[in-house]
């Protein structure tokens, strides 16, 4: 294997720098990309090479599991699923935190790159994983690979400006998804015999986003795993690009 070293952007913007490196992954003809966060660690032997084939084409993207801070329960290492063996495949309706994920080329050819009006923390991944669910593919996390992600220091979160940085992105955030609902609204409008569409979205807060996200109909049909709300948070720093 080798290992290709790109410049990142600055001021740093996670979207932009993933982009940098996705582009230029696609651009050698690689099948895919693993975005792993700079904070994250592989203590699984081969295990990248397991999580591409764990990728089937049901799947949008896959995460590996993590021992560490994430949001997602379903991506720590100790969650066990019924009727799972230990070390499979578990399906989630959360946002799957990109600590370590694996996306397919078939994926990003029809969703394409993350979002760089994304400037600030966070909801980069919740809108990607919005976008693979409402294109009708799943989530899964791929327990036969996993990363610890506790012991490096985090860019995003030990930075004094980090609330002020997640606000940015929350209500960036809020403003994407209501366009995409007005859009739909005004879409089904011109359809006889359908209804009229989803109600606006409130986003104001951490709070009020969980409310509205797990109350009201939205675009699409999933929820977010919020890292004010669950008590844990997800890194965010300078991503790697890894090809197996």
């Amino acid at each position: 294997g080798h290992a290709h070293c790109l410049g990142g952007t600055e001021p740093f913007c996670f979207s932009a720098n993933v982009n940098l490196g996705v582009r230029s992954a696609l651009e050698s003809m690689y099948d895919g990309v693993i975005i792993l966060n700079h904070d994250a660690l592989l203590e699984t032997p081969g295990g990248f090479s397991s999580l591409i084939a764990s990728c089937t084409p049901e799947y949008g993207l896959v995460s590996s599991a993590i021992r560490g801070a994430c949001c997602n329960p379903a991506q720590t290492s100790e969650f066990i699923a019924f009727g799972k063996p230990f070390g499979g495949m578990v399906d989630t309706d959360l946002t799957v935190c990109f600590v370590c994920v694996y996306i397919p080329r078939r994926t990003l050819d029809l969703i394409g790159l993350l979002d760089e009006r994304l400037t600030g923390y966070g909801r980069d991944d919740d809108l990607y994983c919005m976008q693979v669910r409402a294109a009708g593919l799943k989530l899964g996390v791929w327990h036969g690979c996993v990363v610890e992600h506790n012991s490096l220091p985090s860019s995003y979160r030990t930075r004094p400006d980090c609330g002020e940085l997640a606000d940015r992105n929350l209500k960036i955030f809020g403003d994407i998804v209501r366009r995409k609902q007005e859009n739909i609204h005004r879409r089904t409008a011109r359809k006889p015999h359908v209804p009229s569409g989803l109600p606006p979205m409130r986003v104001t807060s951490w709070v009020s986003w969980r409310s509205a996200m797990m109350s009201e109909p939205r675009w699409p049909s999933m929820a977010c795993a919020s890292p004010m709300i669950s008590g844990t948070s997800a890194t965010r720093g300078s991503s790697r690009k890894a090809h197996s």
